[in-house]
């Protein structure tokens, strides 16, 4: 008996003896430090997930037994090794692991549109976008670089369900036009918001294009994520970070503004265009690169192809990070500064005079804006913690025939999160808070907001399959109004290796910004009215996808398929109509933002991307996408405000949507597309690339009603007949050619709508004519020393 269980204890100790725990740890080559949320596989068989500290404990598979290892982390080469290396004791601590350097990428030129493992931002977590529970779009540089793109919202604008029409963002059509007074798409730099906090409008020239890494477009509500103004979706800018290697981009470039298709639009005599130029430097410093850099800039010099509307600019924009020799503490502080000269037209003088403004009447502004991001981040215990905040401040002077006034605001946001792995678990939790001021005549003096927030969201993964739960809860006080309010978010992904399905919930809200409710201006003879009387929208956003990657030899890409519904209650709308009271003349006539009760939005998209591999010197990438909707009032009898009457004897009118629609018989919402195509193509042999960029959308069926009445065509004509003349919707066409002189050294044509199609970004205003573009750019590839 004693002999048995002798060979019981020794057979039990040979078992325990094999499956031994052991440790791969992953560090930069470079900078010594820990790379998170890596992708190991071992064998082919087994995959692991590097922790937070860049560890991954192994415990079921003996060290002797592993044949082949393969390490896939973004920003770094691929790493296929076929047995372990050295045992070393890292950083003195006694720890007996598997050290594995990884070597980063070279410069990327191009990018790929398939998208391996990224840095998700806006999601608050690692991953491939088909891991996701929710529909994200990840854009790469290229769409900037080549297609000379000097405006940051026409790069994003080649997402599937993406528009942008006059400074205002929507997302499959959850949004229409705003004239950039609040915004339902919040747009943020480097995981913070880029929200003035008077207009609730997203700050697009503060964003640097000449140092952008990425652009990550999530579509449905974010707000159970970062609060007001995420209802219909997020837009986060990454920007460059330093390089181990150093890297210079400079491009310089020249446009012209072709005759439009008819010549009686043409107002200028000789030449007009614009002229720019745009660099970035990034390195690190130092035996151990410690300290590290980044430096871009713009200037731009555009005579407007609008009368007396030009959009001259100039920015410089800076980042350095310090990590200590312990690599467990990273500064980092962030700066844009931007000064501005710039006009804006509301509405035209007439179809035949689409380029020139109501009255030739354009508003002037002089602006200088500046942000300043520091940011501090501890690794060495408990989790990941990241203090990170971003101070604003926006400076504008506008002046027209009818105004002068001066408009200032600050904002000071704070926030701090914390992420933690606890066995099959990931936990992010936070708090955030910010505080804003504004000081403006047109706003009617001074006002204040001020907000904080707390949120939790948790992630448990299986082999197969991951679940996420999230809330957030958040309270804001404009001056002495305060609101407060929870909200959710529920998701789901799965699937193979090759085949992702998800599930999403997200509910979202928005307050009304300063400019909704107090704005009290004119734009030539036409007027801007306050509504105090708003109260928050809110809702929710629904999805059911898949996405289907494939690899066939030199061919790999992937296929998504994506059904969503979006409800919202209190929705508020810019709303053209009769708000004055002094009679039936232009001055009566405006803009007001209004609640219009509930509506919803059922549709679906599907967009494909593909890499193709024709030979060594021969390559295809193409992306696109194409976007059915229907944004539908859920009651379109609904009486959501009235007008006063004309004379005092007279009944107010009640305005719904069917009374106040152009087309209710469409039951579409008001300056809405119901189809939205778009697709980016590029071929690239030897040195030689040409390219093409498509999109389509169709005919706006709905706007507000008044623009079609007879009277208010005597005051601003042409509305009637340009609605006619596009009844097939808008199809424009963009294209490419670059020719590479060296590996520095490359020159580009671009021409801008290639037809010179006439369209209407909404009633009373054209889009821009055909246009051309040569670019010269110089690239200081990095290489080993």
């Amino acid at each position: 008996m004693r002999k048995l269980l002798v060979l019981l204890l020794f057979l039990s100790m040979n078992a325990f003896a094999q499956i031994e725990q052991w440790t791969i740890q992953l560090i930069d080559d470079s900078t010594e430090e820990e790379i998170p949320m890596a992708e190991v596989h071992i064998n082919d068989q087994l995959d692991y997930l590097s922790n937070l500290d860049g560890s991954v404990v192994v415990d079921n598979i003996p060290v002797e037994n592993v044949q082949h290892i393969r390490i896939e982390a973004f920003g770094y080469e691929v790493m296929d090794v076929q047995e372990l290396p050295k045992v070393r004791d890292w950083r003195g601590n006694g720890r007996m692991i598997y050290v594995f350097r990884l070597v980063t990428h070279s410069y990327p030129e191009p990018q790929p549109v398939v998208i391996d493992l990224v840095d998700i931002s806006v999601l608050r977590s690692r991953g491939r976008p088909e891991e996701s529970s929710v529909s994200l779009d990840v854009l790469q540089p290229y769409l900037i670089t080549e297609r000379a793109q000097s405006e940051i919202s026409k790069t994003f604008q080649q997402a599937p369900g993406v528009h942008v029409a006059d400074g205002s963002v929507n997302i499959r059509s959850g949004s229409g036009w705003s004239y950039g007074a609040g915004s339902r798409v919040l747009v943020m730099l480097d995981g913070m918001p880029l929200i003035s906090p008077d207009a609730g409008q997203a700050q697009w020239n503060l964003i640097p294009i000449e140092a952008v890494a990425s652009i990550e477009v999530l579509k449905g509500a974010g707000s159970a994520l970062y609060g007001t103004s995420a209802m219909n979706g997020i837009v986060n800018v990454n920007t460059l970070e330093p390089t181990v290697i150093p890297h210079t981009d400079v491009r310089m470039y020249q446009g012209i503004y072709d005759a439009p298709a008819r010549e009686e639009l043409k107002w200028w005599d000789g030449v007009r265009g614009w002229t720019g130029v745009q660099f970035n430097h990034t390195q690190y410093s130092g035996s151990r690169n410690q300290l590290g850099w980044v430096l871009a800039g713009q200037a731009e010099y555009d005579a407007g192809y609008q009368y007396d509307v030009p959009d001259h600019r100039g920015r410089l924009f800076g980042k350095l990070t310090y990590q200590t020799p312990s690599r467990d503490w990273k500064y980092e502080v962030g700066m844009s500064g931007l000064w501005s000269q710039n006009g804006d037209a509301l509405l035209w003088n007439g179809i035949d005079e689409a380029y020139v403004p109501l009255d030739s009447q354009a508003t002037q502004t002089t602006g200088f804006d500046f942000i300043l991001d520091p940011k501090v981040r501890y690794t060495g215990g408990m989790g990941v913690h990241t203090l990170k905040g971003r101070m604003m401040v926006i400076n504008n002077n506008a002046k027209s025939e009818s105004t002068d006034y001066y408009n200032a605001s600050q904002l000071g946001f704070l926030e701090y999160n914390w992420q933690e792995y606890f066995g099959n678990f990931i936990v992010v939790a936070g708090l955030s808070g910010q505080v804003g001021v504004s000081n403006s005549e047109v706003f009617e003096g001074r006002h204040d907001i001020n907000s904080q927030a707390a949120f939790v969201q948790t992630e448990y993964r299986l082999p197969l399959i991951k679940f996420l739960a999230g809330i957030r809860y958040e309270s804001l006080q404009m001056d002495n109004t305060r609101w407060s309010r929870p909200v959710l978010r529920f998701g789901v992904n799965g699937g193979t290796e090759s085949t992702k399905f998800r599930l999403n919930y997200g509910e979202g809200f928005r307050f009304p910004t300063m400019a909704e409710s107090f704005t009290r201006t004119n734009v030539g003879a036409l007027q801007v009215y306050p509504n105090q009387d708003l109260r928050p929208e809110s809702g929710w956003s629904s999805e059911i996808g898949v996405r289907q990657l494939f690899r066939m030899g030199s061919v790999k890409g992937y296929l998504d398929l994506a059904g969503f519904w979006m409800h919202y209650d209190n929705m508020m709308e810019f709303s053209f109509g009769q708000w004055g009271t002094s009679g039936t003349g232009l001055e009566n006539f405006g803009f007001r933002s209004i609640n219009i009760g509930s509506t919803e939005i059922p549709g679906i998209e599907s967009s494909l991307a593909l890499d193709i591999q024709l030979t060594p010197k021969a390559s295809i990438k193409w992306m696109g996408g194409v976007t059915w909707m229907q944004p539908r009032p859920v009651d379109s009898n609904y009486v959501y405000a009235t007008y006063p009457g004309v004379f005092p004897w007279s009944p107010d009118e009640e305005l719904s949507y069917s009374s106040t629609s152009s087309n209710p018989e469409s039951g579409i919402l008001k300056y809405r597309y119901q189809w939205l195509f778009k697709s980016d193509i590029q071929f690239d042999y030897g040195q030689f690339s040409v390219g093409t960029s498509l999109r389509y959308n169709d005919f706006m069926q709905n706007v507000d009603g008044i623009f079609l009445d007879p009277l208010f065509s005597q005051f601003i004509p042409g509305v009637v007949e340009s609605r006619e003349r596009n009844t097939g919707g808008d199809f424009l066409v963009d294209v490419r050619l670059k020719y590479s002189v060296n590996e520095a050294v490359s020159v580009s044509f671009i021409v801008n709508n290639l037809t010179n199609l006439e369209y209407y970004v909404r009633p009373a205003l054209a889009g821009q004519m055909r246009s051309f573009v040569l670019q010269l750019r110089y690239s200081i590839q990095p290489t080993e020393n």
